[in-house]
């Protein structure tokens, strides 16, 4: 299973985007700003796409 960050500073379509690629068989994460999304990409979890 892939893990995606999604960086969108719009909180209804990063839950939107989010639960889309959930249902589609990834593991979809939301960032709502560079430093949440920093926050998330350096704490190890290894994911492999980051989408904006």
């Amino acid at each position: 299973m892939f893990k995606i960050l999604v960086v969108e500073d719009d909180r209804e379509m990063n839950q939107t985007v989010c639960a889309y690629l959930n249902q589609n068989d990834f593991q979809a994460i939301g960032a709502l700003n560079a430093n949440e999304a920093c926050d998330l990409m350096y704490s190890g979890l290894g994911y492999k796409v980051v989408f904006k």
